[in-house]
């Protein structure tokens, strides 16, 4: 019983060097700062809509930074979210929950995939995005 002819072998290991070298699946991670009308947000989320239709996301820290990891290759829509502080369910005596870090108000546009405006071309391995909201609040 023969498996494989020396010439089927050398085909299928050059067809997956060739996929390989190509890149063939993959994703991005987009990392960036966030700021609205020149000042760093505190907190947040930014959300990506990828060519898939998927939806990731990832927290905006302190600094303004963010990341967001796996994101399909291709064109997407950004989002941003910012919570204003939430009383907490179980003791009315505590403070404020504050879901995605310091609250600050940004235009309203910004949290929907539809009005937001934010475009980008996602590429495969890692890259920077910075992410400039501007408005006024209404």
């Amino acid at each position: 019983m023969k498996c494989f002819r020396s010439n089927d072998f050398r085909t299928w290991l050059t067809a997956g060097a060739i996929l390989a070298l190509s890149g063939c699946g993959g994703t991005g991670d987009v990392t960036g700062k966030v700021s609205y009308n020149g000042t760093t947000l505190p907190g947040g989320l930014v959300i990506i809509y990828d060519s898939q239709n998927g939806a990731k996301s990832g927290m905006i820290q302190k600094d303004g930074s963010y990341t967001v990891a796996n994101v399909a290759p291709g064109p997407a829509v950004v989002t941003v979210e910012t919570s204003p502080p939430r009383p907490p369910v179980i003791d009315p005596t505590a403070p404020p929950v504050l879901q995605w870090g310091p609250y600050m108000e940004i235009p309203g546009n910004y949290k929907t995939k539809e009005k937001s405006g934010l475009t980008l071309d996602v590429k495969k391995g890692k890259q920077e995005n910075d992410i400039k909201l501007v408005g006024e609040l209404k």
